[in-house]
Order: structure tokens, then C-alpha cells, then sequence
């Protein structure tokens, strides 16, 4: 405490300069949209209450990789500046600027400075200060460059040799002229050659550490279970507030707090030692908890004002998802022996099969035309016999199909064709098999955790084949069959393989026994698709990167990151892979893989050991990925429905079925709804999907009063007129919008 309290006065003395405008130096990759901008939320907040200072640099110069969405979420977060050392370490090219306007997937820009020392361990010998100077590519346009010196990996700051060193080298003969000084003033220096700067206009990918896509998968697979907890938290939190609900902020922050805490960049990327991530899985169970609470106490609010009067057994099902969707549901089966349907409100029976989890007995059903942000209501009913619903799905060990795809398998459990009925095409490539599990040897040169080496392709995969298939679920909602596979290791997978009535998706639901050791799992599939481009998924957007290998800057994205899908898509036809907590993609020609589990040795040596659940489903689509809604299903496979029983069956104020925000956009997703940081009314934020642009309306389904358009940390922008409890607006390419609304 002392010590703070002698930083805290440099701070205010000008002495020490403040740069950290982020919760933790996180990860960019993998953390969501809304996680990017919290992490500037929350670390400017903290630093403008602890030291009455608010950074205006993103200064990330550890960080492995930066999507094409950070320039937008930067700037429209307070931050005119970026700096980052890392994309020096790049394994085969060298982005030939040092200071440069970084332009993002929407077009916006933001100044850029990788100092050209290439270190943030600057020693300031002259060596290295002769080293910078040489390597700097804008010294024709540029006066100044940044030299971090310093003990700046694990802390220690500058020693007194080295401040001699500063006070030797400032005028020498033979090396540049220097001065210390901060680095705000060094970017607005740097500003006033802006339109003399070069622009890059792509993503920057760092071509090193490709194995954090993918390593410690529990660890990654709980910060995307945690985003979306607190997304739905919020919402329905947001609206169960307004009905007089007492929304639980503190306890939101805490676990706000802790998965931005986990985004530390060598967290969430898998290279930090074993300790970390024992203590992580502790705050994760934390974080889980208090969103849950949230939820369920928010849902329960909502659910005591819907009339469900003249209902046997009242369930709800919520859609927090920007658009009406149909989707299956699972709920617990009541109690008794006759058989259940799930009807309509109004009595129209639904297709519904019975399933078993363990010692319980549940009722699947598909929920039809759940409104966009709202519910509806529906009964579970007693019946003398079930009611014959219509229904295509057949399965056999050898065979799925329902009305959209049909699915022929081998006696190893390996797809030998997908057939589109209603594009009459075959989806995978000739003599090619899908779902290949390939378990590949993965040994890179130097750091285990961080890193998957493009020679691991030199040596083939072992193909694993199913030691059984059984047909595990046969219905009018769903059918499936479940192959077991093991490794020489002692690795043991069961993945149930199915299909739902309607759907034209394959999903492979997972479970892994992992005991390997310097081997990397891959599920992949040949398609008869050609592109020389394949589309992933990236933060309030997508990025385009090369499926072949003609360049060395194509070759080095051999392993790449997304978020919920990737698409290879020609003229008129496409397929689509989707995850549910994976991120590490590579698609090369016609194959598309999706890495699974790594099994690395350091810095922790019980990485990715142990039992894993995961989701991955394959969509093949007519039309290209927006006529195809890709993006669409890419949440939804993610954001499931949600259940609530009614806990009474008298008059409420709310109707049967209601959607509180609709917009009349296939192209824009309104990703965010929150209580607003300052408790004055709700805060919406939508982003454009596609890459397009137009005239947008959102809709409320609850009376407004007065609105604002915000910038990222909810500060006003200006007024939006609201009329009819409609908010319209402009959007333009993969443009992020916020916006206040204040309900009546």
C-alpha cells in the first residue's frame, strides 16, 4: 500500500505515465465483441477513479494478433492511438510500416506504431538505439519513433544503468538524437502526419502462437459459456428491471470483472502454467453462478406477469436473439406414465419425443416462431396417445435423413456422402469423407503451448475409425447415432451425430476422454465447393483470408482464428462450419478443419488432459453466407432457447406472446441489450452483419420516452428521435451502433 500511494502521487506529479487503458492486456482473438469494449469500459473507468486519468493509447505491444474490428471498437471507445511490439515476432513476413493508419472491416482508422527496436526490453544500449533508427520504414515521413526501455516482460522497470545510458545517448555522434518523454505526446506529434501515413486495410495476424486458438479448451470453452450467460443476464435483467426487479449490479460487475481478468493474454490463449488455471476454473464456477442467478431470477420476474389462464402444465420459452427463430427444446417430462405433447397456447399439438438423460425422463419438442427478444407461451398436456406429427427423419447405423439432408456412413463411422435434397448436390467432394477425426503429432520448435508449426503437416494424421454405432434417437424431432473412437494413448470420444426435423444442419455433439501427449485433434471436411477465398467470423463482423498457399503471407495463415463459423461458399452454394467454443479454423482448397484439443507438455504439463464437451455442426447452404443467414445460424447454434415453467395460472399484464425488440434488418444484429452504467435506462448496441449498408428500424415492444446515440462507453453522441417506439437509423458496413433508450 505504501508504494501505490508514492505511484499515485508520481501519477499525479506527471512522472509516471499511465498507458493501461484495458481491464488486463487481453487477448484479442478470442474475447467477444461486447468483452473488447468492457475491457476498455472497466479499465478506463478504473484508472479516471483511481487517478483522475483516462489512457487514450490501446496499448497492447504482447498481445498475439488484432481482428479488423478493433480500430471501430477502439475509437469509439476514447482511444485515437495503438501500439503493439508483438507483430516483429511474424514467422515468414514483415508488415513494412512502423507508423501507419490501421483501417478496420468497417473503415475506420486508427494511428498505429510498432517501434521499430522490436522489443519492449529496450536496454537503450547503442546498439540497439542505431538498430531502431535503421529499422525504421517511415523515416522519410516521420521525425520521432518510440523506444520502450526497461524490464518490461514480468515487471522491474528501468534500472539506473540504463537511465545513464538515456542521459549518455541523447545527443552522441553516430546515433540518433533522443529524449524521454510519454508517449501521449509522442501520438500527438505523430498525428499531425496523418495524411502522409500509409494505410494498411487488413487484419493484423501475428504468423506466430497459432496454438492459442486452441489450447486449454476448458478455459475457452468457459469464457464463450460466460459471454453468453451475461449477454442473456443482461437482457432479461434489463427488462425484468423495469418491472420493478432488483437487478443484481454488483454481483454482474464481480463476474464481469473476472471474465475480463481470464482474457489476460497469456490466460485465455492457454500459456500459463497449471496454477493459473486451477484458479481460473475456481472463478469460473463463480462467474457461472452469479449469471445464473441473474437469469433464472430475471426469467422468473418475467414469467410472473404472463396470463397463462386456461393452461394445463404453462411453459415459456424465451428467444434473446434479435429475430424470430424455430429451434428444439428439451424439458423435464412430468410426472406420471401417460404420454405428454406439447401443444400451442391455443391447442395445436407439436411434434414432441420423449428422451432419456440419465434417470430422467424429458420431452423434446421444436419451438415454432419464438418471437425476436420475447417469448411464447406453451402447455404440456396428458394424452391417450401421442399425436402423429408428419415427420421425414429415418435413421440406421449406416444412414440419417430428414426432409433437407441425406447422410450415408461407413462402417468406421465416417461420412462417405451428404446429399442436399433440395439443392439436388452432393455437399462433400468426390471419393472425400466427412468428419474425419485426424489426429495429428504436433511438436513445435520452440514454445509448446503458444505455438502449432506448419510442419506438422509433413507427417499424416491417424484417421481414427469408430469401434461402435448405435442408433441412440429415433423421432419426430430428432435422430442420431453415437460413435465411439479410441487412441492408442488411451483417448477415448463419443459423438453423437444427428439431425433434427427441418434443419438443414448436421451437429456432432462430443465428449472426450483426453490422454495424449504432443498431439493435436482436427475434424475435417472435403467439400465440392471452390473458392480461393474462405469467410470467418470475427468481432461484429467477418474477414475474408486466402484457401490457398500462393504467397508466403497466404501460406503462413495455415492456422487462423473465428468465432462461431467459417464458410467456403461459391456461386449460389456453400457450407458453413460451426463451433460452440472453438476457435482455431484452417481451410485449405476444398477442405475445411476445425482444430479440436492439443495436447502440449509446457508451460503446463496437464494441459488439455482430461474430459471435454463440445458442439460442432456442418451447414451446407444455398446462396452465399448472408442469403444463407450463416451469421444467423452461427448464433444460434450457440444461444439456445431457454424454458421457464409459469408459476401461476392467473391473469398477467403481459400477453401469451410478445417480442420486446424487433428490427426489420436481416443484415443487422442487435447483439447487447444492458442496464445502462449509470442506471438511466437501457443501453441497446447493434452492429451490421453483412458488410452492407441502409435504413434500419428497431422496434420496442414497450413504450419510450426519449433516446441517444452513445459512443462504445455509453457517453452521448447526440439525440435520435423515437416515434411509434421506433428507433431509425443509418447503418454502413459492419458498422457498430449504441444507443439509449429510456422506457416509460
Amino acid at each position: 500500500p505504501g508504494l501505490y500511494e508514492r505511484i499515485r502521487k508520481r501519477i499525479a506529479e506527471g512522472r509516471w505515465e499511465v498507458t493501461g487503458a484495458t481491464w488486463v492486456e487481453m487477448d484479442c482473438n478470442i474475447p467477444s465483441g461486447e468483452s473488447l469494449i468492457r475491457q476498455v469500459m472497466f479499465g478506463r473507468r478504473f484508472f479516471r477513479e483511481e487517478f483522475g486519468v483516462e489512457p487514450e493509447i490501446a496499448w497492447l505491444p504482447d498481445v498475439f494478433g488484432y481482428p479488423g474490428c478493433l480500430p471501430q471498437i477502439f475509437t469509439k471507445s476514447g482511444l485515437n492511438c495503438f501500439l503493439t511490439q508483438k507483430m516483429s515476432w511474424n514467422q515468414f513476413n514483415r508488415i513494412p510500416y512502423n507508423t501507419f493508419r490501421w483501417r478496420g472491416i468497417d473503415g475506420s482508422e486508427i494511428l498505429t506504431h510498432f517501434p521499430p527496436t522490436e522489443t519492449y526490453n529496450g536496454r537503450l544500449t547503442p546498439a540497439q538505439m542505431l538498430a531502431g533508427a535503421r529499422n525504421f520504414a517511415q523515416k522519410g515521413v516521420c521525425r520521432e519513433q518510440l523506444y520502450l526501455f526497461g524490464f518490461g516482460d514480468g515487471g522491474g522497470g528501468p534500472t539506473k544503468q540504463m537511465l545513464q545510458y538515456a542521459r549518455r545517448v541523447k545527443s552522441l555522434e553516430g546515433l540518433p538524437s533522443s529524449q524521454q518523454g510519454n508517449s501521449h505526446d509522442f501520438f500527438a506529434r505523430a498525428l499531425s502526419d496523418w495524411n502522409k501515413l500509409p494505410v494498411w486495410d487488413d487484419e493484423l495476424y501475428n504468423e506466430f502462437h497459432r496454438g492459442t486458438y486452441t489450447t486449454q479448451a476448458h478455459t475457452k470453452r468457459n469464457n464463450r459459456k460466460s459471454e453468453l450467460l451475461y449477454r442473456d443476464a443482461e437482457l432479461w435483467g434489463a427488462l425484468a428491471q423495469e418491472q420493478g426487479w432488483s437487478y443484481p449490479r454488483e454481483g454482474m460487475t464481480r463476474g464481469w470483472e473476472l471474465i475480463l481478468l481470464n482474457q489476460f493474454h497469456d490466460v485465455l490463449p492457454g500459456s500459463s502454467i497449471n496454477e493459473v488455471y486451477r484458479d481460473s476454473a475456481k472463478q469460473f464456477v463463480e462467474v457461472m453462478d452469479m449469471g445464473e442467478r441473474a437469469r433464472t431470477g430475471a426469467l422468473t420476474e418475467l414469467t410472473r406477469g404472463i396470463s397463462a389462464s386456461g393452461l394445463e402444465r404453462p411453459i415459456v420459452v424465451f428467444n434473446s436473439l434479435s429475430w424470430a427463430r424455430t429451434g428444439p427444446v428439451v424439458i423435464d417430462a412430468p410426472r406420471g406414465r401417460r404420454p405428454w405433447t406439447v401443444t400451442t397456447a391455443d391447442g395445436k399439438p407439436l411434434a414432441t419425443q420423449a428422451v432419456r438423460e440419465g434417470r430422467r425422463s424429458r420431452l423434446l419438442f421444436q419451438a415454432p416462431d419464438v418471437p425476436s427478444m420475447g417469448y411464447v407461451t406453451f402447455d404440456v398436456r396428458g394424452t391417450t396417445s401421442r399425436a402423429a406429427v408428419a415427420s421425414d427423419l429415418q435413421v440406421g447405423k449406416r444412414k440419417l435423413e430428414n426432409e433437407r439432408l441425406r447422410v450415408s456412413l461407413n462402417a468406421a463411422g465416417q461420412i462417405t456422402s451428404i446429399h442436399d435434397k433440395r439443392a439436388g448436390r452432393e455437399v462433400l467432394a468426390e471419393g472425400g469423407m466427412g468428419n474425419q477425426l485426424q489426429l495429428f503429432e504436433d511438436k513445435p520448435v520452440t514454445t509448446d503451448a503458444w505455438d502449432i508449426d506448419i510442419y506438422y503437416l509433413d507427417k499424416a494424421p491417424v484417421v481414427l475409425k469408430a469401434s461402435s454405432v448405435t442408433v441412440t434417437a429415433q423421432g419426430p424431432v430428432k435422430a442420431s447415432l453415437e460413435m465411439t473412437y479410441e487412441t492408442r494413448a488411451g483417448s477415448r470420444i463419443v459423438q453423437e451425430v444427428a439431425l433434427y426435423a427441418g434443419e438443414p444442419m448436421l451437429v456432432f455433439n462430443t465428449q472426450v476422454d483426453w490422454h495424449e501427449t504432443d498431439k493435436m485433434l482436427k475434424a475435417a471436411f472435403p467439400v465440392a465447393v471452390h473458392s480461393r477465398r474462405a469467410t470467418y467470423e470475427i468481432q461484429f463482423g467477418h474477414i475474408d483470408r486466402p484457401t490457398h498457399w500462393s504467397t508466403s503471407w497466404d501460406k503462413a495463415k495455415f492456422e487462423v482464428p473465428a468465432h462461431r463459423w467459417a464458410d467456403l461458399s461459391e456461386a449460389g452454394y456453400g457450407v458453413a462450419l460451426l463451433n460452440d467454443c472453438k476457435y482455431g479454423y484452417d481451410i485449405k482448397d476444398n477442405v475445411m478443419r476445425l482444430t479440436l484439443l492439443r495436447a502440449p507438455t509446457t508451460p503446463d504439463p496437464e494441459a488439455d488432459r482430461g474430459e471435454h464437451e463440445f458442439e460442432y455442426a456442418l451447414y451446407p447452404h444455398q446462396g452465399d453466407l448472408q442469403a444463407a443467414e450463416v451469421v444467423r445460424r452461427g448464433y444460434e447454434f450457440n444461444v439456445p432457447l431457454l424454458m421457464a415453467s409459469v408459476p401461476g395460472d392467473g391473469p398477467g399484464d403481459l400477453p401469451a406472446s410478445h417480442s420486446f425488440f424487433s428490427l426489420d434488418s436481416d443484415r443487422v444484429v442487435l447483439d447487447t441489450v444492458k442496464p445502462a452504467e449509470d442506471g438511466k435506462g437501457l443501453v441497446t448496441r447493434l452492429y451490421e452483419a453483412h458488410g452492407g449498408r441502409g435504413v434500419v428500424t428497431l422496434n420496442f415492444g414497450f413504450d419510450v420516452t426519449e433516446g441517444c446515440e452513445c459512443d462504445c462507453l455509453e457517453r452521448p453522441i447526440g439525440p435520435v428521435a423515437v416515434k411509434g417506439n421506433a428507433l431509425t437509423f443509418s447503418v454502413t458496413p459492419f458498422e457498430i451502433k449504441t444507443f439509449r433508450v429510456v422506457p416509460a
